[in-house]
């Protein structure tokens, strides 16, 4: 059975490595040696879609974005990977709401080039009954970032990953 680590990591890398997303973290182990851990842990990353009028959005609005955004992905070429995404709700880490929770699309990818070119469409269309609504999506990342380094390393290393 293997031992324990005790480490703290110092970095990560993310990357594609034979088509799959790959991070790679760096540290330092409680007795001071250096450590590579390698994952294919996919961290999500959360959109927040704010309509430009506005105005909440209903349950088909947010069907609608979700299949845009996998038919987005599907469109790539070369093909690049899948996407999950799914709707969920969270406090929004950017903006002072009093703990309210907003409506979002939890997206993992495949492979981190899908990520890059899906970040980069900031704005979609949608029907909304006869008219078209824009909607522009907000990417959060910081809840990303955080849960990767603090949980997931910590998952990945047996134990807390503070030391001592």
């Amino acid at each position: 059975m293997n031992k324990p680590i005790r480490a703290q990591i110092i970095s990560w890398e993310s990357s594609d490595e034979n088509g799959a997303f790959r991070i790679d973290m760096f540290g330092r182990t409680s007795e001071g040696k250096s450590i590579q851990i390698r994952s294919s842990y996919r961290p999500p990353f959360y959109i927040k879609p704010v309509a430009d009028d506005g105005d909440r959005l209903d349950e088909s609005e947010m069907n609608e974005i979700i299949e845009q955004l996998e038919e987005r992905v599907r469109s790539f070429r070369p093909y690049l990977g899948n996407i999950t995404a799914e709707k969920t709700k969270k406090t929004d880490l950017c903006s002072f709401v009093n703990g309210r929770k907003d409506d979002f699309i939890k997206i993992s990818c495949e492979t981190l080039e899908v990520r890059k070119k899906l970040c980069r469409s900031h704005v979609i269309t949608i029907s909304s009954g006869p008219e078209k609504r824009k909607i522009h999506l907000l990417e959060y990342l910081p809840k990303n970032e955080y849960y990767f380094q603090h949980h997931e390393a910590s998952q990945l290393l047996g134990r807390s990953n503070q030391l001592p």
